[in-house]
């Protein structure tokens, strides 16, 4: 009697092997996609680029005085130690007109600096 392999026992290999050589004809074509991508230059940002190229940085961290209320009063710096410095400085005056908390914060909301201390 004599065996010949079934479509189920060659079929798998065949699948597996076609998926192999499919998949690194997809790697090729994307990565000379890439390199035809690379070599052209970067997309033009119009009329906006020209408004950027001399823009000073945005603000970034704000020193936010809180009362018995809620926020009181923020204002801007430019750089956090400018802004950590004021709030030391000025907390203790404040104090005496309601203010109970002081917190620096990054632009994105992160608090990097906080000081409470209320009657």
């Amino acid at each position: 009697m004599q065996v010949t392999p079934s479509m189920s026992e060659s079929g798998p290999d065949d699948a597996l092997e076609s998926r192999g050589r499919a998949w690194v004809e997809a790697q090729k074509s994307c990565r000379r996609n890439r390199k035809w991508r690379l070599g052209r230059p970067a997309p033009s940002r119009g009329a906006n680029e020209a408004a950027f190229k001399g823009s000073v940085a945005a603000v970034g961290f704000t020193v936010i005085w809180y009362g018995k209320q809620g926020i009181v009063e923020k204002t801007p710096f430019d750089a956090e130690k400018g802004a950590r410095d004021h709030a030391l400085a000025t907390f203790p005056g404040k104090q005496d007109h309601g203010i109970v908390a002081v917190e620096v914060r990054k632009d994105d909301g992160t608090v990097v600096f906080s000081q409470a201390g209320g009657s």
